[in-house]
């Protein structure tokens, strides 16, 4: 073991208001005296035993920690401090998917402890700002646990699944959303999300079953005849779309929604109006793009579609990080994150910890960021992901090029020019080019500068970018003179 590193590591609890202690009767405290020489003599029987911390998962007087130990110690303190939701939700996704890479059958270190270290941070930025002082606490505890020996494989049947605290306010507003839900289920869905489907009508409910046989009842020709001409509805914005007639589209889709609404037809909702958010994007109208983005995402929760509300959450958060709102960015990145991780889908997770990785780059903070990118790449591997592999390389690159570290930088250009020609990408290419032309240049070595800058010039030729020929020229012509 390190030195430094303390014996027994607790994680982090705030300080407990105690109750004052009672006072007894005469007779109880004689009967409380002759209890504590009992105890004496049992601590004297065990006074060289290592006592196991209080309360907690880890067994510190063994030689081996085990993930899963650390993940539900991780719980118990989340459970302790009672953080907001939304930093609740955010700490919790980072542990689950630590608790799903120890599931594995070869599971990665290095993915669970950037998790672990992320979920750290974030609860020690809340507890700062709570305490409206500097707090590393959580993130120390961690720190420590890891300079031991950990087994990262979690055993199968004890596998930690962490689940998110509901505040109040929360379980309010799902006990109101509970009672909606049990109103609305009572009227029957009137068509599936327009596809070609048979309508299946609900069946009449009878007092007694025995006496009475179930009749089904038929649609009542209007109702039919809306269902038609939602479909008619849809389908013609969906052409309009495809001519560019964006003003004519998105006046079909607000009628769509509206009709779907009357008819109660919520499964379509969500898809109209992700189309309604990206003709918005179209026209550059960013409040019409967070406000049906946001009707997406709630529609697409009603009816548990976690695809749409991921998708609806990236791209707010998008919207947000191209107008440098981080705070707001960063809230529905993790919305996102949390949802792609629920449904396993890796790619999503890749390309949101990529974006997350940016912020924290702008924001000044190179660390938290590589965690981020390496975490980001590791899932990449997972599916073979080169496109992921030659974006997070780039930027990887750009970190440390940023920071000084030229030779670093200068590998992770290679490794992206690799990645960016096996999927064909040649404007990455002709870009890595560039930058590690630009670091050759800065350490005076103007002939390799130059090759790197022709290689660039060539690839921009040949895929007929003329802005980029240009640039490229410009530099070359310099470097001559």
């Amino acid at each position: 073991m390190l030195s430094g590193v303390p014996p027994y590591i607790k994680p982090y609890t705030p300080q407990i208001n105690r109750h004052p202690v009672e006072k007894k009767p005469k007779h109880l405290e004689e009967e409380r005296v002759e209890h504590q020489k009992e105890e004496k003599s049992l601590d004297h029987q065990n006074n060289e035993q290592q006592q196991r911390p209080h309360n907690t998962a880890i067994d510190y007087t063994k030689p081996q920690v085990n993930i899963n130990d650390i993940l539900t110690d991780f719980k118990k303190t989340i459970d302790t401090i009672n953080p907001e939701q939304e930093v609740n939700e955010e700490v919790v996704n980072y542990l689950n998917l630590a608790a799903k890479q120890a599931q594995k059958e070869q599971p990665s270190s290095k993915i669970i402890k950037s998790n672990l270290k992320n979920a750290a941070m974030i609860l020690d930025e809340y507890i700062a700002k709570s305490l409206n002082k500097p707090s590393d606490v959580v993130t120390n505890w961690i720190d420590a646990l890891l300079l031991q020996k950990v087994d990262y494989k979690s055993p199968v049947e004890t596998t930690t699944k962490v689940e998110p605290l509901i505040t109040k306010e929360a379980q309010k507003t799902e006990k109101v959303a509970k009672a909606k839900e049990s109103n609305i289920n009572k009227v029957a869905e009137s068509t599936e999300a327009l596809q070609e489907k048979p309508i299946h009508h609900p069946i009449s409910q009878k007092t007694n079953v025995a006496e009475q046989p179930q009749v089904q009842k038929k649609p009542k020709p209007s109702k039919i005849k809306a269902i038609e001409h939602l479909k008619k509805l849809y389908k013609g914005a969906e052409t309009h779309l495809e001519k560019g007639n964006l003003d004519k589209a998105y006046n079909g889709y607000e009628k769509s929604v509206k009709l779907a609404d009357k008819l109660n037809n919520k499964k379509i909702q969500p898809k109209i109006y992700m189309n309604m958010a990206y003709i918005s994007e179209l026209k550059n109208d960013v409040p019409g793009m967070i406000e049906n983005y946001k009707k997406a995402g709630t529609m697409a929760a009603k009816t548990n579609n976690k695809k749409i509300q991921s998708e609806a959450h990236y791209n707010m958060g998008s919207v947000y990080d191209d107008y440098g709102k981080a705070d707001a960015a960063l809230a529905h990145y993790h919305k996102s994150l949390a949802l792609d991780g629920v449904m396993d889908n890796i790619k999503g997770q890749t390309v949101t910890l990529n974006n997350i990785a940016n912020i924290h780059v702008a924001q000044g903070k190179p660390v938290q960021a590589l965690d981020l990118y390496k975490t980001a790449f590791s899932l990449a591997k997972q599916i073979d992901d080169d496109e992921g592999k030659a974006i997070i390389t780039s930027n990887v690159a750009g970190l440390f090029r940023d920071l000084g570290y030229d030779q670093k930088a200068l590998q992770f250009y290679r490794d992206s020019i690799i990645y960016d020609k096996k999927i064909g990408n040649m404007t990455g290419c002709a870009r890595s080019y560039n930058q590690s032309g630009d670091i050759m240049l800065k350490q005076g070595r103007k002939e390799k500068a130059k090759t790197l800058y022709m290689k660039s010039l060539l690839i921009s030729k040949r895929i007929n970018d003329k802005d980029w020929s240009m640039q490229m020229t410009t530099k070359i012509t310099n470097l001559q003179r």
